[in-house]
């Protein structure tokens, strides 16, 4: 069943790709993104993220239950999720190791994807953000990300920002095909 969280029983056998399952448990059904087209591509973007990101078999447990909470969040929420997918890659960054700084100030208004701090240069895309790009990815670093009035462009622009930000952190880490559906959905 898509969107659902199972638990799953294995024997792990070390020389084998494939692993036989000896049971599975269905534990939440994601059932309200299945039926709402907006909730379905934020969760079609986070799944997309997370792929990119996630690359070994070590259990995280503060890490997944993260996102298991933020895709509950989702699926229950009636209204004001149309941040969610920028607040899941600020939160997934502190996660991963790799947690923006938000030191902008009057001299320091440029971001640095390398770095993950404002500095006094600008640099071009993708290695910074220029200054009207910055300002909006340090609001969206504050508390209460997730209910900011963005715009459309706005929105379409901070996930621009953090996809260039991750693309610095995360090795292989390559373009993604979701952002181009979240761009004609939301208002």
């Amino acid at each position: 069943m898509p969107l659902t969280l199972t638990e799953l029983s294995y024997n792990l056998k070390q020389n084998r790709d494939i692993q036989l399952l000896a049971e599975s448990n269905i534990n939440y059904v994601y059932d309200d993104i299945t039926r709402n087209y907006l909730k379905l591509a934020i969760a079609q973007f986070m799944n997309e993220v997370l792929i990119k990101c996630i690359k070994e078999h070590v259990g995280n447990d503060e890490l997944f239950a993260f996102v298991v909470n933020t895709y509950k969040w989702l699926n229950e929420a009636k209204d004001n999720y149309s941040n969610l997918h920028i607040y899941f890659l600020l939160e997934l960054s502190k996660h991963l190791g790799f947690e923006p700084n938000n030191n902008y100030s009057v001299t320091d208004k440029y971001f640095d994807t390398r770095e993950g701090k404002f500095t006094p240069v600008e640099l071009g895309f993708p290695l910074g953000l220029n200054n009207v790009q910055s300002k909006l990815f340090s609001h969206s670093l504050v508390e209460g990300l997730i209910n900011k009035p963005f715009s459309r462009a706005e929105r379409n622009e901070l996930i621009e920002s953090y996809l260039a930000f991750y693309k610095m952190h995360v090795a292989g880490f390559s373009d993604l095909k979701s952002p181009a559906v979240l761009k004609e959905l939301f208002v």
